[in-house]
């Protein structure tokens, strides 16, 4: 761990949805990485829209807005970390990948494929192409889930069956590290409604090393989703200067305390 001014000086650079609620999209995101006492900034991608019958659509910010946006970081706000959420439009991502390109030092990238593939509309084959050939070689953690990994790898051309238990979850792991993230992380959450109880599991490849953790307990309110916390707080972690399977490791136990208090981003 870096010593308390390192730990002060570094931040973390968060790009995704802008949504009407603090538990989701960015505002998840704030909660989760302001928990751990870390600087951060936001680039809204896009925002949540609803009709007057509630029906949810998502926004795509433009290119020029998202090139604002970052323009506007200034040379200030030091980051050691990017996180990156929902991009559902190419040029936007286009435009991220160039600014991972040009980042400022080596900042550790943090992708929740999660949230990228999992939005309101099903991203465009165009998308997903530039998802495996531009943004997945310049991750160091991805965070993903069975579906989001059964399409990568589909649009990677490399074969991939639906996983039957713990050792093809660890191939699955494996062949999505050869595209190019150091590091993967395939989480599983479930909820069981007649006990109550959750399951949080994942799966990690990190270098020729794999591991795994599963976490059961009682979950008191019932909520479910609280795995989309995990890439933030991980990245929080990154930044203070721990390794990645130790950050990896700490935002899963931060989401199971979290559902055990029954309290929803509770700091």
């Amino acid at each position: 761990m870096n010593n308390n001014a390192t730990i002060q000086a570094e931040g973390v650079l968060v790009f995704g949805c802008l949504e009407d609620s603090r538990n989701s999209g960015l505002g998840a995101d704030e909660r989760a990485i302001a928990a751990q006492q870390s600087p951060l900034k936001l680039v809204s991608t896009s925002k949540v829209v609803r009709d007057g019958e509630g029906r949810i659509s998502i926004v795509d910010a433009s290119h020029a807005d998202v090139d604002e946006e970052i323009r506007r970081l200034g040379p200030d706000f030091s980051y050691g970390v990017v996180k990156i959420g929902v991009i559902s439009s190419l040029p936007v991502l286009q435009l991220v990948c160039a600014f991972l390109q040009r980042r400022q030092r080596r900042a550790t990238v943090v992708v929740d494929m999660e949230a990228i593939l999992r939005t309101y509309s099903a991203p465009n084959e165009a998308l997903v192409t530039a998802l495996v050939a531009d943004l997945l070689p310049q991750t160091d953690i991805l965070f993903a889930s069975v579906p989001e990994a059964e399409t990568m790898l589909k649009a990677s051309g490399t074969p991939a069956e639906h996983p039957r238990g713990l050792g093809d979850l660890k191939g699955m792991a494996q062949a999505l590290q050869r595209l190019g993230p150091a590091n993967v992380v395939i989480k599983t959450e479930m909820f069981d409604v007649a006990d109550q109880w959750t399951t949080l599991q994942y799966v990690m490849c990190a270098g020729s090393e794999l591991s795994m953790d599963r976490h059961y307990f009682f979950n008191p309110a019932g909520f479910s989703g609280a795995s989309y916390s995990v890439p933030a707080a991980a990245a929080a972690r990154m930044a203070q200067g721990s390794s990645a399977g130790d950050a990896v490791s700490f935002g899963f136990r931060f989401a199971e305390d979290m559902l055990k208090r029954g309290d929803h981003f509770a700091t």
